[in-house]
């Protein structure tokens, strides 16, 4: 359990939806490198809501200790309703800045794919 502050927090700042879905691959890869998937849908719940933060905890306050109603309902939240039109503009207007390697730049725009 001590390595759960490894794991970070939700942060409600920024890019949103990308912290959302960090988080969440970290949750499942934590659960499954200890042993976590072996144990109760509550111990699951308990280690996810530890790592939500605060903010996590407001959004999801309730009796319900199912781990998938958690993440149900924290991805209802995180994640909007994705206008592609945006997306597609952000992605094809995106130039590489000055400064920025090329390596920079194409991981950038596999991100940016990522989200469309």
């Amino acid at each position: 359990m001590n390595n759960l502050k490894q794991l970070g927090s939700l942060l409600f700042t920024g890019n949103v939806v990308g912290n959302y879905r960090k988080l969440k691959q970290k949750y499942e890869l934590y659960m499954l490198a200890s042993g976590g998937t072996k144990q109760s849908s509550e111990v699951h719940t308990a280690i996810l809501l530890m790592i939500v933060s605060e903010a996590g905890l407001e959004i999801f306050n309730t009796s319900d200790l199912n781990p998938q109603k958690v993440l149900q309902a924290l991805e209802t939240y995180c994640i909007p309703q994705e206008n592609v039109s945006v997306e597609r503009y952000i992605f094809f207007t995106r130039e590489q800045r000055e400064g920025e390697s090329t390596d920079s730049y194409v991981t950038e725009l596999r991100k940016l794919s990522q989200e469309m």
